[in-house]
């Protein structure tokens, strides 16, 4: 499921501030400094649950019309604005208080949205709440999926304006946002553990995934191109929303970097030893007739164990229904579950003592991980063949261009500077 979130107005924007507050010295609260740090927070946490977020409010002094457009474009299955509200700018002693959400007049689905969040908000808050109301706002009315505008508060109470800056009010509203999401799309909310999800975005290029293995193996049992089989650890990570460049960090310490030698033959390949239990012979593992089918298979297998959705393609994983669905959400979680024990016996008497060291399983797979972000590709490294194809492939998007090889090398020098800063 893809959420689409907006922060609501951008700094400057006239009007949307408190009166000056007298125990802040007069300093003045913004009502974007709230909005936009919730929105932060409630990224952050909706990814932990396995969710896939756009943040509709990329640039500074974007229009309503922008943020709708890429909520639209993407087609984000709901739409969250993030609000505090106003009523005339001053404290005294008739002040409003209490939140509230707006949706699009007789959007069915709006409103169901509406009725999960608030339903969350109440209890987790001490805010007054006050209902559900239908309103014809922008960001409600042209968006292609349903939204909600969430009004936290208000400015013009100065006991609602201080909340605005208090880090724990602003993790409670993002916590209760997330709560009444992931109850509107029938998931049941975990509370997360600090890690690194197994759902998402990967972060490292194929390119930086085949020079990292070459460095540790010139040699590796693979039974296809390398440079085709390390395309496929990040295009079938995509496809269901797995981090394919960690997935290969993975089948890198299950196989030795491709050397194997253990129960697991590299004709099999199954690359993170799916089927291969303690006491079995070699070659008495899960075997797939490709190695595409066998990096399949291994993103199947995570995605059980770091999602409750559905699958995208279809199931080659045997082992898939064997798992507790969402049960390991970051790949931190994996040790004694993926691995049994998950870590080092003679070392520590529990796997709790190993996690509190950060030595199981899983993190071995991140130590890997954090090697592979530090591999630079130079240009001269790569292959000079179709620099127009290459070019169109890396923006996705149609370019009229004379000179396709210059802009292909000057985007990879671009890249080549985000990597190492």
């Amino acid at each position: 499921m893809l959420v689409a979130i907006s922060d609501g107005h951008e700094i400057d924007t006239a009007g949307k501030r408190t009166p000056a507050i007298e125990e802040l010295d007069g300093r003045v609260i913004h009502e974007n400094e709230f909005n936009k740090a919730v929105a932060l927070k409630l990224e952050d946490k909706l990814i932990k649950q396995g969710f896939s977020v756009i943040n509709v409010s990329a640039t500074s002094y974007d229009t309503l019309a922008d943020r709708v457009t890429r909520a639209n474009d993407v087609k984000a299955d709901i739409f969250i604005a993030i609000h505090y509200n106003a009523l005339d700018g001053v404290f005294d002693d008739n002040d409003p208080e209490g939140l509230e959400i707006h949706i699009c007049p007789n959007s069915f689905q709006g409103k169901r949205l509406a009725t999960c969040v608030l339903n969350h908000l109440k209890l987790g808050t001490t805010q007054i709440n006050r209902g559900i109301k239908e309103s014809s706002f922008y960001v409600l009315t042209k968006t292609n999926m349903p939204a909600i505008l969430t009004e936290n508060g208000f400015m013009d109470n100065k006991g609602e304006a201080l909340l605005m800056i208090d880090e724990v009010f602003q993790d409670e509203v993002a916590t209760e946002h997330c709560k009444g999401i992931c109850d509107y799309f029938g998931k049941v909310y975990t509370e997360p553990v600090e890690g690194t999800p197994i759902m998402g975005e990967s972060q490292c290029t194929a390119e930086q995934l085949e020079a990292y293995l070459l460095s540790k193996n010139p040699n590796p049992s693979i039974n296809m191109d390398i440079t085709r089989f390390c395309d496929l650890w990040i295009s079938e990570g995509i496809i269901e929303g797995v981090r394919g460049d960690i997935a290969f960090c993975q089948s890198c310490h299950e196989t030795g970097y491709f050397k194997y030698g253990g129960i697991v033959l590299p004709t099999q390949n199954n690359f993170g030893g799916i089927g291969a239990l303690n006491g079995n012979s070699t070659g008495n593992a899960a075997s797939f007739n490709t190695p595409q089918l066998g990096i399949q298979a291994f993103i199947q297998h995570l995605k059980a164990y770091g999602s409750t959705e559905r699958l995208v393609q279809v199931c080659v994983d045997p082992r898939f229904s064997l798992v507790t669905r969402g049960i390991a959400p970051n790949f931190e979680d994996l040790g004694g579950r993926w691995a049994y024990p998950g870590y080092d016996k003679t070392k520590y008497s529990s796997l709790e003592l190993a996690k509190a060291s950060m030595d199981t399983y899983g993190h071995y797979i991140i130590q890997k991980y954090e090697d592979l972000k530090n591999v630079v590709i130079k240009v001269d490294e790569i292959d000079e063949i179709d620099y127009k194809q290459m070019y169109l492939d890396l923006v996705a998007s149609e370019v009229d261009a004379l000179d396709y090889k210059q802009m292909y090398l000057d985007l990879i020098k671009n890249l080549e500077l985000l990597i190492k800063n």
